[in-house]
Formats: C-alpha cells, structure tokens, sequence
C-alpha cells in the first residue's frame, strides 16, 4: 500500500487487493486484470473505500505521488513486463502509460528540486530511474542505487523535517519469506 497526505489534512490509500489472507475458490474466480484500490481517512486509522482507481494484467505494490501541478502519477510492479506507469487528474482514475522499466517493486519519490526518482529492488539493492518533466520521459540513474548485502523489496521513502530516509523489508532468504512476522523479522 502507499499512503499520501492531501493538500486537506486527509489521508489517500492505494492497495492492491491480492490473495494474502485466502485463496480463490477456482480459477474461475481469479481476473487477468488486478485491481488497485483507494481509500480515505481523516485521522490515519478509520478508512473508507474510495473505490477501485485502476486494473492492469499482473501489477501489484502501487506506488503514487500528487505532482506539482496536481495530476497523480502510480508506478505499479508487473513481474512480466516490468514496472508500469498510470496517470490520473484527479487521484481517482488512473490511465495507462508506459511500462518502459526494469522487473521491481517501485516507489516514486519527488525530490527538492522538483524531478522524480523511481526506485526500485534488484539483486543487492535498489535501482533508480530519474525524471525532470512530471514523468514523461525517464533515465536510468543507476542499476544499483542502494547496496545492501540481503534481500531487499519493498522501497519505501518518507520525508520530514530533517530529511528523507528510505524504509525496505529485507529477507535472510531471498526463497523463504515467512507469512507473518517472526520474532527475529521484528527485531
């Protein structure tokens, strides 16, 4: 899920609604498109569903950003093509845009400067692409932007007041990954 904080003090959460808790009773009841949902909430602990706000083959992990000039850009993983691109006017209804990227789950961030980075995992570490025109137009920055001697997935950035810092998720084993939290993940 990525949470952004609008411009009213309230919060807007993409999700991908996947198979986590069960699994579908047939293959009839799995779609080739998944969906990505939003939600609202005014104090960061009650939501409600929005809606579903865009559905493409195979993605997952949607990562979103409100630009400077208020359209909304999702960056979603596809473990097929690569990572794809949405946009949206309005934060409700994405339109497909372009799935030029690397195999990652991405996280879109925006700089001090205005320009976008897109990280995203690779074996060791993150990726970055770079963007100066809201998205448009990409360049790789980096085919390894972040070292880190585990597995690594799920970048993560938050912005405060004494800067950025980058969240992830890392594994001992890039094969095992426990269904819940172990006391030793906790730690």
């Amino acid at each position: 899920p990525d949470a952004v904080r609008l411009a009213d003090g309230r919060i807007r959460l993409f999700f991908f609604k996947g198979w986590f808790v069960s699994k579908p009773e047939s293959a009839a009841d799995v779609s080739p498109f998944n969906p990505i949902y939003s939600a609202i909430s005014s104090d960061g602990r009650n939501f409600t569903l929005e809606g579903k706000v865009f559905e493409f083959p195979d993605i997952a992990d949607p990562s979103v950003i409100q630009l400077t000039d208020g359209n909304w850009l999702m960056a979603c993983a596809n473990g097929r093509t690569g990572m794809i691109l949405a946009r949206s006017i309005d934060g409700k209804t994405f339109i497909y845009e372009a799935h030029t990227f690397a195999r990652g789950i991405p996280e879109l961030v925006i700089m001090e400067d205005g320009s976008i980075k897109l990280l995203y995992n690779v074996r060791g570490g993150f990726g970055a692409y770079f963007s100066n025109d809201s998205g448009r137009t990409w360049q790789k920055e980096s085919d390894l932007f972040f070292h880190h001697d585990s597995a690594i997935a799920d970048p993560s950035v938050v912005s405060d007041d004494q800067g950025m810092r980058l969240y992830f998720k890392s594994f001992k084993s890039a094969l095992k990954q426990p269904a819940f939290p172990t006391a030793a993940a906790q730690e």
